[in-house]
């Protein structure tokens, strides 16, 4: 199973980038989201006072707990966010759209989004973290996902549902057509930009 992993640097004038990426995981090593949130805050703590946040995700995605986790640690931190979709980002790596502010959400020329139901791994029928979740849980993961690309989309809940159920790709047009991003952008003006 795959598990959202990030860097932090020390940019000028005062900015942080955060680099999310993925690495393989076994499912049962995963902490839960408040793990992940306490984590991403004590890593920002040492970056204090910073100005804005950076966020460049490549990523095919991870559970969805850590991306659960690191979001709500980027609210918390109540400073301004942009945010490059730089490649393809898939599955849980999507939701950080929702966490730029509003026209700072970015993606590259060659970049791609997918967006999913949680997947079930392996062959079993149940399986991962999603085999622990009861059915009340996985509505709440769900609901989860329908909000956060609400924020960002604007669409009636139902619109969103049937998007992530049917599992659709977006080039990086397409993400820009429909209100994921907010422009192209490549990832060397995206760092340059202050």
């Amino acid at each position: 199973m795959q598990e959202l992993k990030w860097a932090l640097y020390r940019k000028p004038g005062g900015v942080v980038q955060a680099v999310i990426t993925s690495c393989q995981k076994d499912p049962s090593q995963i902490p839960n989201a408040f793990v992940y949130e306490k984590k991403f805050k004590r890593m920002l703590e040492p970056f204090k006072p910073f100005t804005r946040l950076d966020v460049i995700v490549s990523s095919p995605g991870g559970a969805v707990n850590s991306a659960f986790g690191m979001l709500k640690a980027i609210y918390d931190s109540h400073r301004p966010v942009r945010v490059l979709m730089d490649g393809y980002c898939g599955s849980s790596a999507t939701f950080f759209v929702s966490a730029a502010d509003k026209g700072q959400c970015y993606i590259t020329s060659g970049g791609s989004m997918y967006v999913h139901m949680p997947k079930l791994y392996g062959r079993e029928k149940l399986s991962g973290i999603w085999k622990l979740l009861d059915a009340q849980q996985q509505l709440s993961v769900v609901n989860g996902m329908i909000c956060m690309y609400r924020a960002k989309l604007h669409w009636p809940r139902r619109e969103i549902r049937l998007m992530i159920k049917e599992s659709r790709r977006f080039t990086a047009k397409e993400a820009v057509d429909v209100g994921f991003a907010d422009a192209i952008m490549e990832r060397r003006e995206f760092e340059s930009y202050a």
